[in-house]
Parts: C-alpha cells; structure tokens; sequence
C-alpha cells in the first residue's frame, strides 16, 4: 500500500507473526493495518464493526481483515479470543487491494473447519513452545495466507474503490492525530472538522459512515485506551489518571470504564496486580 498511518502497536515482526491468545473483553477503537489479522472467538461474543456493516461474532467464529480493512471491537459481554496478525507481502498478490466477500466466517461455510484447524496448531506451537515451534508456527501462517487467497471468496477493489479508501484512511489518520495531540484537552465536533478541513455536518456524517461510530464515542474510547496503558504501567491514582486523559471528573470516568470494561478503574488494576 501507499505509505499512509497503520496501528502501531502490536505489529507483527518481519517474519514471525503477533500472536496474542489471551484477549479478553477486547475494545478497539477504528483502526486499519498493513498485516492481515485473524480474530478467533474463543468463547463469549463480541460485535464487529466495519466500514460497511455491524458483525456479531460467537464462539467459534472467525473473522479476517485484510490490510487497509478499517474495523473495530466492542464487547458487550465476556470473550476470549486469539488474535493473529502477518505479515503478507508477497511478489504476487497485493492483500491491500483484496477484499474478502465475507469478513467472518462460521462453521457452516466450506473452508471453516480447515482454517480453524491451523489456527489452532498455530496456537498449539506458540503455547507449548517445543524445539522448533517457531518454524511450524510458520509453516501454518504461510498455509493460512496461502488459504485465504486461494479459498476464500474475495474481489480486487476498483481504481475509484481505490481511491476513496485511501480518502477514507487518511481522514481517520488525521482523526487519530488530532485525537493523540489533543486528547486531553475539551475536543468538539467542531475542532476535529476545522483541522480536517470538513463542514461539521460533513465530518459527523463521513466519520460515522467510516467507523460505524460517532465522533463523540470515538474520542471517548480513545481516552479509555489511554486510560487502560496508564493504569497498567503507572502508579498515578485514578482520579488523577482521569484527568490525565482528559475526562472532565472522575465519576464520568468510573461510568464509561464500567461500561465498556465491566468493572471499574480500581477493579482493573487490581485486577493486574492478582495475576
């Protein structure tokens, strides 16, 4: 793909892909990437969204994006889920211009049982870490690459589809920037649409039409993720940390946490600190 900002944390390295097989409660906010991630729900449900539709995924289910795929989490219930992510740069095929007809895939479609069966050796390998694990883990992330060009039903994006992707990523981009340099500030509708350069309406109407969420929610979910890495590795107290992240006080704070986390700050860290 063009240069153009990707989530710069948990990124797969060079030759050996990010596996995290502990996620729970998952929430991310609007985010593209140049890897291709693969989502396994272990247990529990999580609801997907991406720019064209609203996923709900359950036990079992699989879901994929390819890079440049613009998606989000957020879980109303308990889950665990594994998540993977390759890198796929190959001399042939260009992954950023693929788009899979169906993001998730459940146990009723053809390559289900054959896909979930290498996600599951590759967590095997990376789990019990015997001599050589990481070759086969590999090994099965060049089978699972190898699967999802040739069996899974895809279609390559148009020059015009193209194009308005590659709108769509940069104004989240700048979204993103804005949101890094000014979170803990008052942001408004109005603020982020002057520095991108849009009409209020134009920009709450293309935003959520991108994201499948409000500006407003965004702005606030990019806090709480701030919020989670300031409670995990600082010893501030929590009314301070949510100052820090820019809520107006801390009952706010304990109110949105709870309600996307499914606990409270407190509980959180403590939380880190029995395991």
């Amino acid at each position: 793909m063009e240069k153009i900002y990707f989530e710069n944390i948990h990124k797969a390295a060079v030759n050996y892909p990010y596996l995290d097989l502990h996620m729970e409660n998952i929430n991310y906010i609007a985010h593209f990437h140049e890897e291709i991630e693969v989502v396994y729900i272990v247990s529990g449900t999580v609801t997907i969204l991406t720019d064209t539709e609203t996923l709900t995924g359950r036990q079992g289910d699989i879901c994929i994006f390819l890079p440049g795929e613009i998606h989000s989490f957020l879980s109303v219930e308990s889950n665990q889920l594994y998540i993977m992510k390759m890198n796929a740069q190959t001399e042939n095929i260009d992954f950023s211009l693929m788009r899979l007809k169906k993001n998730k895939i459940s146990q009723e479609d053809e390559s289900y049982t054959v896909l979930r069966n290498i996600i599951q050796n590759i967590a095997i390998e990376e789990t019990e870490k015997q001599t050589g694990y990481e070759f086969a883990v590999r090994m099965y992330i060049n089978q699972l690459i190898v699967l999802i060009a040739r069996r899974l039903p895809h279609e390559l994006i148009s020059a015009e589809q193209k194009k308005k992707m590659y709108s769509r990523l940069t104004l989240l981009q700048k979204v993103n920037e804005y949101a890094e340099t000014h979170y803990t500030e008052n942001i408004t509708l109005t603020s982020a649409a002057e520095y991108c350069r849009f009409s209020k309406y134009y920009f709450a109407h293309t935003f959520k039409e991108i994201t499948g969420a409000g500006f407003i929610e965004h702005i606030m979910m990019f806090r709480l993720e701030k919020s989670l890495s300031m409670i995990k590795l600082s010893d501030e107290n929590i009314t301070d940390i949510a100052f820090a992240c820019g809520f107006s006080n801390v009952r706010s704070f304990n109110r949105m946490f709870r309600k996307y986390f499914h606990m409270t700050p407190t509980q959180y860290r403590k939380s880190l600190n029995d395991k």
